[in-house]
């Protein structure tokens, strides 16, 4: 089971079982909670450092601890839908995603990637490949696309094909995990058809937008 990494989510894909995804908003949700916390402590008693210390570390506690065990459950609960199932990670390092935006920082911070795929390593077979071009590389003919802002956007290459964005990227870490990323013109035959064929078996479901844009979509027809 190959997964992609996003704010809110993991989107995974097996050939064998198809697209799924794992939700991490609870324990993003609880960093920003203890986050706001700890900038309220900051701003009345900035002058008690001793309070102020005692207060941070308390909280810091509470929120590692809460955290990881929901990390567990939601490992948990992948491990028992996908059971006896090896699972592939994206290798993504969050200091080069860093920014001028401090708002893009902080949601930056606030996700727990690498923590949840040692969760599963702990409990499954893993691996991790790179996350380069997961997203914005075409499965089929290996062009490199546009890539929207939005999470759940579609991206459409110059061969035809068209995929949403989070789908696609978990496609393209099942296919490195298996050696049919496309990487140039000297690639083997039958690995292209292999890919290919991978391709066109799946293609309805890389088109099909995720349960987020069909409710975006409801709610602006309402």
């Amino acid at each position: 089971m190959a997964w992609d990494n996003n704010l809110l989510s993991v989107d995974g894909f097996s050939p064998s079982l198809g697209f799924g995804r794992a939700s991490l908003k609870k324990a993003y949700t609880l960093h920003v909670t203890y986050g706001n916390k700890r900038r309220r402590i900051q701003q009345r008693l900035c002058k008690k450092k001793c309070v102020y210390s005692r207060l941070v570390e308390k909280y810091e506690g509470r929120e590692r601890n809460r955290v990881v065990d929901e990390l567990h459950q939601i490992a948990n609960e992948v491990l028992r839908r996908y059971e006896g199932y090896s699972h592939v990670f994206e290798d993504t390092g969050k200091r080069g995603m860093y920014s001028r935006s401090k708002r893009r920082n902080r949601e930056i911070s606030a996700v727990d990637w690498k923590r949840f795929s040692t969760i599963v390593g702990y409990k499954a077979t893993t691996n991790n490949v790179s996350a380069w071009g997961t997203t914005m590389t075409c499965p089929r003919c290996g062009g490199k696309n546009i890539v929207p802002p939005i999470a759940d956007a579609e991206i459409s290459c110059r061969c035809a094909l068209r995929r949403g964005r989070q789908r696609g990227a978990a496609f393209n870490i099942s296919l490195k995990a298996r050696g049919l990323f496309p990487r140039g013109k000297r690639v083997r035959k039958s690995k292209v058809q292999r890919r290919l064929q991978l391709i066109q078996q799946w293609k309805e479901e890389l088109q099909k937008p995720s349960a987020s844009t069909r409710l975006a979509a409801l709610a602006v027809r309402q």
